[in-house]
């Protein structure tokens, strides 16, 4: 929880691009938490990277189909 809220928090400083590594480590270190795939999509599609945020959600989904925030980000990443 609070690895996901420091990745998250980079957005509001300013440094997004700098949490993406740390969001990609998280992911790694926790393969089989949806939310971490969920947060790396955030960041990456943050920065501009809007298929590796896709390919981010896809797994986050994959870990887990009824994780809400893949979802709804898959959706506005999509809408956009």
């Amino acid at each position: 929880y609070y690895l996901d809220q420091l990745a998250r928090t980079t957005i509001e400083w300013g440094h997004a691009a700098r949490g993406v590594a740390l969001a990609r480590t998280i992911a790694e270190l926790y393969p089989g938490t949806a939310r971490a795939h969920t947060t790396l999509g955030v960041l990456l599609a943050e920065t501009g990277d809007g298929k590796g945020a896709a390919a981010a959600y896809a797994r986050a989904l994959e870990v887990d189909g009824r994780e809400t925030r893949a979802l709804e980000w898959r959706r506005r990443l999509v809408g956009a």
